[in-house]
């Protein structure tokens, strides 16, 4: 959540209806402390972006490539043990031809 003005504005005017929020990232600590903030802000879930072809998602987040099998594991299990509430994954597929 980078402490950005503009994100904490949005997730604020949303907040009365509760939805989920996406977070990408891929700094385990970071996002695990960013789903915690999001639950103590009384949200019911996070979604946590795995893959999407916007090039600034790809090039930070980009967890849910075989190559980072691991970091995408540990930064989940970090997420999920930390947060009572539903932490799901999120991909988008747009553009693909195959998966």
């Amino acid at each position: 959540m980078e402490k950005n003005k503009n994100a904490f504005k949005l997730i604020e005017t949303r907040r009365r209806i509760r939805p989920a929020v996406q977070l990408f990232g891929s700094v385990p600590e970071e996002m695990r402390d960013a789903a915690a903030k999001l639950e103590s802000l009384g949200f019911a879930s996070v979604d946590i972006n795995m893959g999407c072809p916007v090039r600034k998602v790809c090039n930070v987040a980009a967890l849910g490539h075989d190559d980072r099998t691991a970091q995408t594991a540990a930064l989940v299990r970090g997420m999920v043990n930390a947060v009572k509430i539903p932490v799901t994954p999120r991909c988008g597929l747009a553009g693909t031809t195959t998966i």
